[in-house]
């Protein structure tokens, strides 16, 4: 009877605290004053500025046969995962506030001036002990803007969150992936429609990858290392480790086929965007270097 008054003490305990976290993480409290009593509770403390980090697991083995059996042992890895995942946070990082959540855990780790303390060291920590825990299982860590004052915290949470699915929608799945490096990938995220985004590819892109997969060519791999290489054409043959000339005629035909006049910055820019998002959807081994 006492261990279980113990283990019921517990659960209230840890649903009252996950209570209070939820409010700050979704914005709901608005006051400093109530905000800052409730992230006192939670462990926040007063004038040390903070970033939210969400880790959201994926369960990349084949699936079962029996779809039930399955998703019962998805979900019960996934809360072990998650389980393990607190631990090794909470152990490197004694003032971090955890919560996991049904399908991922969230973390506010303080700043860190020391590099190998901050969050996205502590990211990459998560990454490889998710890996080491179940090796089928990818996580993928997004990190929100630092917050100095409680009521910033459910920003930094919807940061973190967009950083996570970015990450998922563009290719970056098992990464750390820090909002404020997004760069353009925050606003195609905004784009509703992922038809929206081929067909944009398509339209910049689309001859180019067409003439490269009938004839095993390099133009759309050239034209990503000239970008890379700020219009250079001798830095794109060192990159690409063939002639100066090689890279001319591949400009010309690239020109010539694409349509793309590359002396020209809203060229250079279309085509650069639409490079993004080719080498987000693609497979890792076939993406061009954005």
């Amino acid at each position: 009877m006492s261990m279980m008054r113990e283990r019921m003490a517990a659960e209230v305990s840890r649903q009252l605290r996950n209570e209070l976290l939820e409010g700050l993480l979704l914005g709901h409290l608005t006051d400093p004053e109530e905000a800052g009593r409730r992230a006192a509770r939670v462990g926040v403390v007063a004038g040390r500025a903070y970033q939210v980090l969400i880790l959201s697991p994926e369960d990349e083995s084949a699936p079962l046969p029996d779809a039930t059996a399955d998703a019962r042992r998805a979900a019960l890895r996934r809360r072990r995962l998650l389980e393990g995942l607190a631990e090794a946070i909470e152990e490197r990082a004694p003032d971090a506030i955890v919560s996991p959540q049904q399908n991922e855990l969230v973390a506010i780790v303080p700043v860190s001036e020391d590099a190998r303390r901050g969050p996205r060291a502590l990211g990459q920590a998560a990454i490889l002990h998710a890996s080491a825990l179940f090796s089928s299982w990818s996580l993928t860590v997004g990190v929100g803007g630092a917050c100095q004052e409680p009521t910033e915290i459910a920003d930094g949470y919807v940061q973190a969150r967009r950083a996570v699915e970015a990450a998922q929608r563009f290719g970056r799945r098992g990464e750390v992936v820090a909002f404020e490096d997004l760069g353009l990938y925050r606003l195609l995220f905004q784009v509703a429609n992922p038809d929206e985004l081929d067909r944009f590819v398509e339209q910049v892109l689309g001859s180019l990858l067409a003439y490269d997969a009938r004839h095993q060519a390099d133009l759309v791999l050239t034209l990503s290392a000239f970008l890379n290489a700020n219009a250079s054409p001798q830095a794109t043959a060192r990159e690409l480790a063939v002639h100066v000339n090689t890279v001319s005629y591949r400009l010309q035909r690239i020109k010539t086929i694409g349509g793309l006049n590359l002396d020209q910055a809203e060229d250079r820019l279309l085509a650069g965007v639409a490079l993004k998002i080719v080498a987000g959807m693609a497979p890792p081994a076939s993406r061009p270097r954005p």
